[in-house]
C-alpha cells in the first residue's frame, strides 16, 4: 500500500516497525487480497473540513503540557497534539491521580464546541475525567462534561461554543491518551 522499494546489502534489509505497523513481503506476483476488518480513521485534513480548525494541533501553534507522564512520552508532550491518532500516547508516570493533561491555544482566545479525544488501540483502562475550560473572567476551570469509566477508543464531546485559551482533562482514573483535538463552531 505504501509502494516502498526495499535495497539490499549483502542480500540483507533493515525494516523499522513502529507499535501498529505490518509489513508483508514477498516476490510473488498475484497477492491475495486480504479481507482484515479495520476501521481506517480518516487524515487530519479530511476532519478539518468536516469540523472546522483545529485549534488544538500544534502547527498552529497549541502546546501541550502534563501533570506528569511514563516513558512513551516523557520528554514531549507535542504528540498529543500532532494531528496523529496512535502513538505515542500519554500515561502517568505515577499510579497517584488526579492527573491532567492541559492544550493551551494561541492568543486570541479560541471559540470551541468539539473536543475529541483519542486513545491509543494498547491496553488501557477505561477513561474517567472531566472535560474543562478556562474561564478567564472567573479566574477558574469550568467543567463543561464528565466522562465516567469509557473504553471507547474515540471520545466526541460537542456541546455549545465557548470562549477560552485553553481546555484540559482532568483524569481520575485511565491512560493511553494519543490525541486532543478542539474544533471551533463554524
Amino acid at each position: 500500500a505504501e509502494n516502498r522499494m526495499i535495497t539490499l546489502n549483502r542480500n540483507r534489509f533493515k525494516d523499522t516497525f513502529n507499535g501498529y505497523g505490518v509489513h508483508i513481503y514477498t516476490t510473488e506476483k498475484d497477492i491475495p487480497k486480504f479481507n482484515y476488518n479495520l476501521k481506517i480513521l480518516p487524515p487530519i485534513k479530511k476532519r478539518e473540513r468536516k469540523w472546522g480548525k483545529d485549534y488544538a494541533l500544534g502547527k498552529y501553534g497549541a502546546i501541550a503540557i502534563v501533570s506528569s507522564a511514563g516513558r512513551s512520552m516523557r520528554k514531549w508532550t507535542g504528540g498529543l497534539i500532532d494531528g496523529h491518532w496512535g502513538n505515542p500516547y500519554w500515561t502517568p508516570s505515577t499510579n497517584r491521580y488526579p492527573q491532567w493533561i492541559e492544550v493551551r491555544f494561541p492568543y486570541p482566545e479560541k471559540t470551541i464546541n468539539k473536543v475529541i479525544v483519542a486513545r491509543s488501540p494498547l491496553v488501557g483502562d477505561p477513561l474517567t475525567y472531566q472535560l474543562q475550560y478556562w474561564d478567564k473572567k472567573q479566574k477558574k476551570w469550568v467543567t463543561i462534561e464528565q466522562v465516567k469509566d469509557e473504553a471507547k477508543p474515540v471520545i466526541v464531546h460537542d456541546f455549545k461554543p465557548i470562549a477560552t485559551s485553553k481546555i484540559r482533562l482532568w483524569i481520575l482514573k485511565g491512560d493511553y491518551i494519543s490525541e486532543i483535538e478542539a474544533y471551533g463552531a463554524k
